[in-house]
C-alpha cells in the first residue's frame, strides 16, 4: 500500500505555480507573435501593430485566467494537506 507523503503534494503545488508563471508570460508573447504575423500578411505594418496588440492582449487575459485557475488548484491541494495535518491524531 502507498503511504501518504505531503512532500509530493507540496512539490506538485510548486510546479503548478511555476507553470502558472510561465503561462502568464507565454500566452501574451505567442498571441502578439501570431497577431502580428497575421496582421502583417493582411495589412502590412499597421495591421501588424494592431494585430499584435489585439491578440497579445487577448493572450494576456486568457493567460492570466488560466494561471489563476492553476494557482487555485495548487491552493486546494495545499489546503487539503493542512487539513490532514490538523486532523491527524498526535502520536
Amino acid at each position: 500500500m502507498i503511504s501518504y507523503d505531503k512532500k509530493i503534494i507540496q512539490q506538485q503545488s510548486e510546479r503548478m505555480y511555476w507553470s502558472a508563471k510561465v503561462t502568464q508570460i507565454a500566452f501574451p508573447v505567442v498571441g502578439a507573435l501570431i497577431g502580428g504575423s497575421v496582421g502583417y500578411k493582411a495589412f502590412k505594418i499597421v495591421g501588424a501593430v494592431v494585430g499584435s496588440a489585439g491578440v497579445g492582449y487577448a493572450g494576456y487575459r486568457y493567460g492570466k485566467a488560466s494561471a489563476l485557475q492553476t494557482k487555485s488548484e495548487a491552493q486546494k491541494a495545499l489546503c487539503q494537506v493542512q487539513i490532514e495535518e490538523n486532523t491527524r491524531p498526535k502520536e
